[in-house]
């Protein structure tokens, strides 16, 4: 699923939860017709922003769905994490994982992404069973090639991690060690230092301990290739609990851009309507 695809998906998934509690409703409630006229454009304005979205920074480079077991396959029992990746996305290639024999670190995944547009490319990590019991969970290095072919120089670039799944309580693990949320492991997906190399920008704002990471004051040439290397990515895991979550990168346009071609998806959604 691509970027735009999951933030759309959230807005649609609320739409549709306020319109089932008003369904449930009795008249005059709290769900009354204000509030019904109020979820009719919720959902307009959901499919007009999706809409502009698409108009905006391009379709992904859709291919056929690949999972990728996070085990090294050179040697299957030096480290199984019990997690996997998917994508949908043609512009993801050369995937590798190798473990690692000890440590909270279970190993290096190793990514080359070639952006073809300024549309985004997303990687889910799955969970493959629900955890047997509280542990630290996924904790591994991820690596990158990234192409830049997208026919524009990048000045800022961004990735975010979509944990829909937060722990919200403490816990302790099995063996009696420590995994509880904290300031520097939060109980949602995040960013460790492993160290961050990341040419030719600066890390301005995110990284450890977010869930998110912006690079800017650079400029990535249309045509280049630059190793970026040492994201530590983390997630807790909790009893009988799938905690997956989607690693979305991209580079970004002004925003004025972006907000005017919603409007425009939703002038010609209207338009389209009166005729």
């Amino acid at each position: 699923m691509t970027a735009q695809g999951i933030r759309c998906s959230i807005l649609t998934e609320k739409a549709g939860a306020f319109e089932q509690a008003c369904q449930k409703a009795e008249p005059m409630s709290e769900c009354g017709r204000g509030d019904q006229m109020l979820l009719k454009s919720l959902k307009k304005c959901v499919f007009a922003l999706c809409f502009g979205s698409v108009l905006l920074y391009g379709a992904a480079a859709q291919g056929a769905t690949v999972t990728t077991d996070l085990n090294d396959t050179n040697a299957p029992t030096l480290r199984d994490t019990g997690w996997r990746i998917r994508y949908d996305n043609a512009e993801v290639q050369n995937v590798s994982f190798t473990g690692k024999t000890n440590g909270n670190n279970e190993g290096t995944l190793q990514i080359d992404k070639i952006f073809t547009n300024l549309g985004p490319i997303t990687i889910c990590f799955e969970e493959i069973n629900p955890a047997a019991s509280n542990a630290f969970g996924l904790r591994i290095t991820l690596n990158e090639n990234v192409k830049n072919m997208s026919g524009t120089d990048w000045s800022d670039f961004h990735m975010t991690l979509v944990d829909t799944n937060p722990v919200a309580v403490n816990a302790t693990n099995s063996d009696g060690t420590f995994s509880n949320p904290s300031s520097l492991h939060p109980g949602y997906a995040h960013f460790h230092g492993d160290p961050y190399v990341h040419p030719p920008f600066e890390m301005t704002d995110g990284g450890t301990s977010a869930n998110f990471a912006d690079f800017a004051n650079g400029t990535f040439t249309n045509g280049t290739t630059q190793a970026w290397t040492g994201f530590g990515i983390h997630q807790f895991e909790r009893t009988d609990t799938q905690r997956n979550f989607c690693l979305v990168e991209m580079a970004s346009v002004p925003e004025p851009t972006s907000f005017g071609l919603a409007l425009l998806g939703m002038l010609l959604m209207f338009r389209k309507k009166r005729t």
